[in-house]
């Protein structure tokens, strides 16, 4: 049984396709990446996500809206055998705080600094934040980079991370509306995500 990581490496590394992606929503003009950059991506936040001590089984939350750096930062999270817990960014504050205390996680990606500065807010133990749309130490470039580098620094690294990961392993916690009470964690494996994108 395959774990999602052994599937997207299989199709991100396959012949390189075109990626098609609006910078934002509702944008008019198209932009574009390919298939290969994208595994590179990912391949880099995972070994970002290592280097800042981030291992299997542990929460990161991904707080932002649908686009290709949502995209890269849940592959990277998954090829490192972390667990995605997808936050929408317009929640209220004392539900993202819930979520984020909840979950346990250890690192935050977020879309942009006054969303961080909103989480920081809602959740002043929240962990370390790194925001798509930002410059500076904790922006997504520079992590990325940092990533990157160690992968060069150690090629064999990806394929250690993506290797452990097991089919019966949590890939996502996806947490309730809360409309009724606190915001209920459903959790979903490999085996059920995979079967899901083949099926």
């Amino acid at each position: 049984m395959q774990t999602i990581p052994q599937y997207l490496t299989e199709a991100l590394e396959g012949p390189d396709r075109p990626f098609a992606f609006r910078e934002k929503l509702g944008a008019p003009a198209w932009s574009a990446t390919s298939s290969h950059r994208m595994h590179d991506r990912a391949a880099a936040i995972a070994c970002a996500l290592a280097r800042a001590g981030i291992g299997a089984g542990d929460r990161v939350a991904l707080v932002a809206n649908n686009s290709v750096n949502w995209i890269a930062a849940d592959f990277g999270i998954l090829f490192a055998g972390c667990v995605v817990v997808p936050i929408f960014p317009t929640l209220a504050p004392d539900q993202l705080a819930f979520i984020l205390r909840d979950s346990g996680a250890k690192l935050s990606f977020v879309e942009h600094n006054a969303l961080a500065t909103r989480l920081r807010a809602a959740f002043p133990d929240a962990p370390r934040t790194i925001v798509f749309a930002s410059s500076g130490p904790d922006s997504l470039a520079t992590f990325e980079a940092a990533g990157a580098a160690a992968a060069i620094e150690d090629p064999s690294a990806l394929g250690r991370l993506t290797r452990d990961t097991k089919s019966d392993d949590l890939a996502v916690l996806i947490y309730t509306s809360g409309t009724t009470g606190d915001p209920k964690g459903v959790v979903c494996h490999h085996r059920g995500a995979y079967l899901n994108a083949v099926s």
